[in-house]
Formats: structure tokens, sequence, C-alpha cells
């Protein structure tokens, strides 16, 4: 908006002849009867409605991602979801149903369809040496994780990186899930999270928490995840480096897809 109002603009009075012909294109514009009876409309109002008719299809023209989280409980009935995928002449190639009757968070993402490359991250802070994941010569990976910690039911730290792929990606967090905190690290939109499994089917701890690091312009999402303490996540999370790597992002193919973000070896 800098560019649009800039800061010396001036004002002239009232004019209520273009006030008229303002109100006139905003009703053409909207399609909706002009009322009979007109009050003064104040002058914010107006130049609201003037930005509205000037800016209106610009907006839609802004590339921008967007990450949607639906929170569920023990009253919900199980999330279904499909792994979809047709062929050209239309023909069904894969159609898998998956369910997650103890799903306790959907996350859903909208955005444009455009060409893009994939994230990759290196570290400069780790509780331990990862046990899982290779690097390049300077550190650059898309995946690392401490798989072993001291008790066999521990998986410390995760850590991964991908594009999402809008309107066919939809990931699922299990257990009683909390929402620890939000919170915005530059360009980074960023969801702390703690899922309880201790009243569910689980097979590996009773607990995990989680750190999603959403990049809401090129559609990014990088995982830090572990049986560590939101805390020590968070100190991995702040001491990444992430960058654009070479590797462009390919659409799977999918129409739906339905996944899963809990921690898990492998």
């Amino acid at each position: 908006m800098e560019g649009c109002c800039p800061a010396g603009v001036a004002l002239s009075g009232g004019d209520e002849a273009l006030c008229a012909r303002i109100n006139d294109r905003v009703f053409e514009r909207i399609a909706v009867a002009r009322p009979r009876r007109r009050s003064k409309l104040p002058g914010a109002f107006l130049l609201a409605a003037v930005l509205i008719l000037l800016l209106g299809t610009a907006a839609f023209a802004i590339s921008e991602f967007y990450m949607d989280a639906q929170g569920r409980d023990s009253a919900d009935a199980p999330l279904t979801g499909r792994w979809l995928m047709r062929g050209e002449d239309g023909e069904i190639l894969t159609d898998i149903k998956t369910v997650f009757p103890e799903a306790g968070m959907v996350f859903s993402f909208s955005g444009p369809e455009e060409s893009r490359n994939r994230p990759e991250f290196r570290c400069f802070w780790l509780p331990a040496a990862a046990t899982d994941g290779i690097t390049d010569g300077d550190g650059w990976t898309t995946y690392l994780a401490d798989e072993y910690g001291d008790e066999p039911w521990q998986l410390p730290y995760c850590i991964e990186a991908g594009a999402v792929e809008p309107g066919v990606t939809r990931l699922v967090l299990n257990g009683r899930v909390q929402l620890v905190k939000e919170e915005q690290w530059g360009d980074w939109q960023v969801t702390e999270l703690s899922s309880d499994y201790s009243a569910i089917n689980y097979w590996a701890y009773d607990r995990a928490n989680y750190i999603l690091l959403f990049h809401a312009e090129q559609g990014w999402l990088v995982q830090v995840k572990g049986t560590e303490e939101l805390e020590t996540l968070e100190h991995i999370a702040r001491q990444l480096e992430i960058r654009e790597s070479g590797s462009p992002f390919e659409p799977t193919g999918y129409e739906e897809m339905l996944g899963s973000l809990d921690l898990g070896r492998g």
C-alpha cells in the first residue's frame, strides 16, 4: 500500500457530485439496488470503496500459500480420506482409502499452482548427533533425525523440509493435540503443538512435540518434532538455516492425499 497511498497526499474538501458518482459505481459493481434513503457517508467509507474498486482484481493476483488447521476431538467421526490418482484419459490409477480414527488435528493447504523449488536446511545446533539422514559437504539436507535416545521408546528429534501441494495435500496429527503457541519468525509462520498419545492405541510413545514452520510465499513446510521438550526443539528450529534448493518441486499426480505428521522412525 505504500506505493498507492503516499504520505504527502492532500485530500480535497467534500464534493457531493463526486460522492454520488462513486456511490453509483459501487452499487453497479456489487449488483445491489440503491437504497431509497441515502445518508451522508463518512469520507473514510468512500475512500475504502474506491480502494476496493481499484484493488479488487489486483488482490487475487497476489501469490501466497495458506495453511489451515482444524482441531478435532474424540466425539468427531473418524477422519477419512483418499490417495486418488487418475490417468490422462480419466481412468483411475490409484484409489486408496485412509482412515484416522484418532485424528486430533488436520492441516490443509491452498495457494497458487506455480513452479518453485524445494527447501533445504542445515543445522547449527543439535542436542545430539543425528543417527539418520545424509548431508552434503556443507551440511545441507532435507532430513535429519536422532532416532535413539536413552530409552527405547524415545525418538529425540526429527527435522524434515518439503513443499506442500495446495488443494491436494492434507496432513493429520493424531492424539489429543494441544496448541501451545503461534508466532511469526520473520517470513515463517510458526506453530508449536504437543500431542498426547496415552489415551489411544499408539505403538511408540505417550507424548511427542511438534514445531511447524510454514513459509507463505514459497509454500514450504519444515517440521521439527520429537520426544524432546518443546524448548529443545525450539532451540533446534531457531538455529536452522533454510534456503531454496536447486531441486524443483514436482506435483505428485494425485488429486487427493491424506497423510500423517506423526513422529516415527524411517
